[in-house]
């Protein structure tokens, strides 16, 4: 029997954990602080709605833990707090009850180079907190916090302290006081740049957070947009970081990796693509692609994410790109099932792919999907059919999900499908399930609530012109589709250019 949706934590009954939480919540030394707080904040795995009302003593032993930070476990007491999500009101009710100039004090005295990881481990407790923060908690502790010293600290960082625990000192400033916290990664700089050059993908994985969620500049989700996009002065503190290393000597050290390199190399990359380019450029330029092709090894047929996203972080780069595009058409044979990236990084492969009998994937990434059916109708047009496969089946069931999350990237695949394979279009609306459908698609052209505020998404604009092309149609779907357009007037209005085929297919 399958043990994957077993639960084992019931077995555990109440009156035995009940010594156990009394041990943990008469907790003094700081071992035992960091044992309770981890415990504590999986409880509701054991009691349910353990925390539901929390007692006054709770509160306040908590908040004690929280104001009197201690080495090795003002760490796990953030990580309590930080849990408290679950319940909003209880993890206010700690902030409260807690003493923020006590705890900036605490931070005061550990910013000395013999103490320097437990000044970066109360900055993390209260970056981890900030869910729970008030604007009357922030401003008595960043009043508190004594920013010359705080600077000085941060400028000399040891070099016998790890380079992320700098990176938590400075983003905690970063999410209370943005250009505070600006100020002390601009101070850190200088201290870190040794050690940045002499190991980048080790500093670039412990500076993980400065660039992603301090300086926005590392976003791979694509979530850093409108009011959280980078600014000016954290895109030049980027440039001024990326600015220690020479191109020459990342490729040299990028020519060297071993298959657990590539996810921080892929990382540096794409930092350094956004922030000096000319940078990135010279060092994929100067990579040594046979070198990069042993560390992948035999490894084609089933390729590791890490060496994926490096080598399409070199497929920006002029030089690169060739490279890229050679390395896989000579390992097109390996290959069971060639992505769409890949397809659309060396088209040449993937016709050979489709040749050979094997399969080029198009699903999930429609939108590339989109790019490599349009490549593959235009220069070997014989293939399309072949390429398309079982493709129209995974179509249909992705637009037959309740949903809207499926639709926001098929529309530019559906447009040109229809417009260069009518048959397998007409496969995709045929197979669509409408008892399932039928909510999914209401959904994306209004709100979750229904309240009709979603008119400019891209699953509305998808549903759209699904509903539009489908109107004439005698079945179930085009009675729907009718509907729609009745019920739905604003919401189903699309552009009739989005209506037309492509005129340069």
């Amino acid at each position: 029997m399958s043990r994957r949706n077993i639960v084992w934590t019931p077995l555990i009954r109440r009156e035995l954990l009940d010594p156990f939480l009394d041990r943990c919540w008469n907790a003094q030394s700081p071992a035992d602080i960091a044992a309770a707080a981890s415990a504590l904040r999986e409880i509701d795995s054991y009691i349910d709605d353990y925390f539901k009302h929390p007692t006054k003593a709770q509160i306040e032993t908590v908040a004690r833990w929280f104001s009197t930070p201690m080495p090795e476990a003002a760490y796990r007491v953030g990580a309590f707090i930080n849990g408290t999500y679950r319940n909003r009101r209880f993890g206010r009710a700690i902030i409260r009850a807690s003493n923020p100039e006590a705890i900036a004090e605490a931070m005061n005295l550990a910013m000395e180079p013999a103490s320097a990881g437990f000044a970066s481990e109360i900055a993390k407790m209260v970056s981890q907190s900030t869910g729970a923060l008030t604007p009357e908690w922030t401003a008595p502790y960043l009043a508190r916090v004594d920013r010359a010293k705080a600077l000085k600290f941060i400028a000399n960082w040891p070099a016998s302290s790890p380079i992320y625990h700098a990176t938590w000192f400075c983003e905690q400033f970063t999410y209370l006081e943005q250009e505070f916290g600006f100020d002390c990664v601009e101070a850190l700089a200088p201290a870190i740049a040794e050690r940045m050059r002499a190991d980048p993908i080790d500093a670039i994985e412990q500076l993980d957070d400065i660039f992603g969620s301090t300086l926005r500049v590392f976003d791979p989700l694509g979530v850093y947009k409108g009011k959280w996009a980078p600014t000016a002065r954290s895109r030049a503190i980027a440039t001024q970081l990326c600015s220690v290393w020479e191109p020459k000597d990342l490729a040299a050290k990028f020519s060297q990796l071993t298959a657990r390199g590539f996810q921080g190399a892929a990382k540096l990359l794409n930092i350094l693509r956004a922030s000096r380019r000319d940078i990135y450029d010279e060092a994929v330029a100067a990579l040594d692609w046979k070198a990069i092709e042993v560390a992948i090894g035999d490894n084609w047929s089933k390729l590791p994410h890490d060496a994926d996203i490096f080598i399409a972080q070199c497929h920006a780069n002029i030089v690169g790109r060739k490279e890229v595009a050679r390395l896989i058409e000579a390992h097109i044979e390996e290959i069971d099932k060639l992505d769409a990236r890949f397809a659309f990084m060396a088209p040449k492969a993937a016709f050979r792919q489709i040749e050979r009998g094997a399969q080029v994937t198009l699903s999930v990434r429609w939108q590339l999907g989109a790019v490599v059916l349009a490549e593959f109708y235009k220069h070997r047009p014989e293939l399309v059919q072949a390429l398309l496969g079982d493709h129209p089946a995974l179509m249909a069931k992705a637009l037959s999900e309740e949903s809207p999350s499926f639709f926001d990237d098929p529309l530019l695949f559906l447009r040109l499908c229809r417009h260069v394979a009518p048959e397998a279009f007409e496969t995709i609306l045929s197979q669509i399930e409408l008892s399932v459908a039928e909510k999914g698609w209401r959904t994306a052209l209004t709100d979750r609530k229904g309240s009709r505020k979603n008119r400019s998404g891209s699953a509305r604009i998808a549903i759209a012109w699904l509903v539009n092309v489908s109107r004439d149609r005698t079945d179930a779907l085009g009675d729907f589709a009718r509907r729609l357009l009745a019920e739905l007037p604003k919401e189903t209005t699309i552009s009739p250019k989005k209506l037309e085929p492509f005129s340069d297919l």
